[in-house]
């Protein structure tokens, strides 16, 4: 049973890290966005 807790606690890590990476691209295109109307 102790893996399963591991498994479950590393998959919430796991989704915390693909929720930023995507925020992070989401920011870093509507920079890119911006820079081209310049």
């Amino acid at each position: 049973m102790r893996s399963g807790g591991f498994n479950v606690s590393g998959f919430f890590i796991f989704m915390r890290v693909v929720l930023i990476k995507k925020e992070w691209i989401q920011k870093k295109k509507k920079r890119n966005q911006k820079n081209r109307k310049k």
